[in-house]
């Protein structure tokens, strides 16, 4: 789809190509308008679904994104711009072999609502040139490395369920890493560490150590058999105005680096706290 507009595919079956399964990019203009419903994207030498440039508009549903050599979809800028107003909901993004089975590389506005991430690397990335990401709902089971690595700006995780994370490595990986973010709100996620009885996610949270993570709400979550705890500042890492407000802890563990700012308080304690 190039410099496409008002386009639907509907119960489309892409298997095996080899380069992309499907590619909306601009060419000297932009491509708008394009939905993807009730499909199944697989197999493919490289991405499944490569979302270039001035796309925008982009509606998939129902769809699938397997098996495929990188990543499941991945969105990157080109001279035209950068992809924007990407909606995925009720998608599967399952045991594709890249780095992570979603990468936004590039872009504004993107939403996961109800979606679902398994394999045996990373669920999702959020490079520093996103901004303005919402993960609704959802299930990040069971992948390999980090449930998501964000990087970005704007970003939202709320009431999403996050089980099993980093089962390739124990201790390594963690349910969320904060990696230099900044405004991220992660509210009524649940962490459950365990795979096959063994608790192998390393953090429910994670701040990257030298990363430089500010403006960061957590709140409401709860947190059961991580490998070491819930929450983990790597000492030195610069924060700002970072909130770690808890529902439910199981194995807490906060470290703070000299030059941090991080506030915790128990979310069950009523009354006004002043910092």
């Amino acid at each position: 789809c190039v410099n496409s507009n008002e386009v639907k595919l509907d119960n489309m079956f892409l298997v095996d190509n080899l380069t992309y399964n499907m590619r909306t990019t601009s060419s000297s203009g932009s491509c708008i308008g394009v939905a993807l419903t009730n499909s199944y994207l697989a197999g493919t030498a490289t991405v499944g679904m490569y979302i270039v440039g001035a796309s925008s508009g982009i509606y998939v549903s129902n769809t699938s994104f397997q098996l495929n050599t990188s990543y499941g979809v991945q969105t990157v800028a080109n001279a035209d711009g950068s992809p924007n107003a990407c909606l995925f909901t009720q998608c599967v993004f399952d045991t594709n072999l890249g780095a992570a089975q979603v990468q936004l590389t590039d872009g504004l506005l993107m939403e996961f609502n109800n979606c679902w991430w398994s394999g045996a690397t990373d669920g999702l990335h959020i490079e520093t040139a996103v901004a303005d990401v919402r993960v609704i709902g959802g299930e990040i089971f069971n992948v390999g490395g980090h449930g998501i690595k964000n990087a970005a700006t704007r970003v939202q995780i709320v009431g999403t369920s996050f089980r099993g994370c980093g089962y390739s490595s124990t201790n390594t990986y963690d349910g969320i890493r904060l990696n230099g973010s900044t405004q991220t709100i992660i509210s009524g996620a649940s962490f459950y560490g365990a795979k096959d009885g063994v608790d192998v996610t390393r953090y429910g949270i994670s701040i990257q150590n030298g990363a430089g993570t500010n403006n960061t709400n957590i709140t409401g979550c709860v947190f059961g058999n991580m490998a070491t705890g819930d929450y983990i500042n790597e000492a030195g890492g610069p924060l700002n105005n970072v909130f770690l407000v808890q529902s439910n802890l199981y194995t807490a563990s906060i470290a703070n680096g000299a030059t941090s700012t991080v506030y915790t308080f128990d979310a069950t304690k009523v009354g006004t706290y002043l910092f």
